[in-house]
């Protein structure tokens, strides 16, 4: 549990924050987001885990297929802040609905610095099947539901030398993160689903990563 008091980071309002890890005998991680506040108060709270199935050391996400079971998404600034549209994936290099091999599409989206986009999931509150990574060469596979309404993807292009276990380092387009989210910037937006968690109300959130072997 964290307690974030009153006007913290420019925050209104003492916001209780309690995050619980379930580790099911399924191989699923279920994460459960819980918070409430003394004052209305903007809120978007996600996970931020790195995956590369092909293993501990490897410094690339060769070879790795993801689904993203989205047709929209957030066109950005030149600041990487959504426009306010929500655009259709059809037709577009964004479109990821089918299953893409990342080494073919990460060089023809954003300049070639791979993804670094939120794409709509859904209906928020409603836990839903919005993304699987593959990796047939050793097998493994992730799935992902969660009841946020987007979920950012990215692939780690801002990454530069990260050290990590065993002194392995990791260089950009080395993971990648699905985000589950609320959307990005949306108290300047009246179209995308409100971010304010209002005094009384409970703002709760579930994600789960379920991690298996491809048959």
């Amino acid at each position: 549990m964290y307690v974030s008091p009153d006007g913290e980071e420019g925050f209104p309002g003492e916001l209780t924050v309690t995050v619980t890890f379930q580790l099911t005998d399924d191989n699923e991680l279920v994460l459960n987001f819980d918070a409430t506040t003394t004052k209305d108060t903007p809120i978007n709270l996600t996970n931020h885990s790195y995956f590369n199935l092909a293993g501990q050391g490897t410094p690339d996400i060769s070879g790795h297929i993801v689904t993203l079971n989205a047709d929209s998404y957030l066109p950005v600034d030149e600041n990487n802040v959504p426009t306010g549209e929500i655009a259709s994936v059809e037709g577009t290099k964004m479109d990821l609905r089918q299953g893409v091999n990342l080494d073919e599409r990460m060089g023809e989206v954003n300049s070639g610095r791979g993804f670094d986009n939120t794409y709509c999931v859904g209906e928020s509150g409603k836990l839903k099947l919005v993304a699987r990574l593959e990796h047939p060469k050793t097998g493994r596979f992730i799935e992902q539901k969660t009841t946020q309404p987007s979920i950012h993807f990215y692939t780690s292009y801002y990454l530069n030398k990260c050290v990590g276990k065993g002194g392995a380092i990791y260089p950009p387009f080395c993971a990648v993160c699905f985000e589950a989210q609320h959307y990005p910037d949306s108290v300047h937006n009246e179209k995308f689903p409100s971010t304010i968690l209002k005094v009384g109300e409970h703002y709760n959130h579930t994600t789960s990563y379920k991690f298996g072997v491809l048959k």
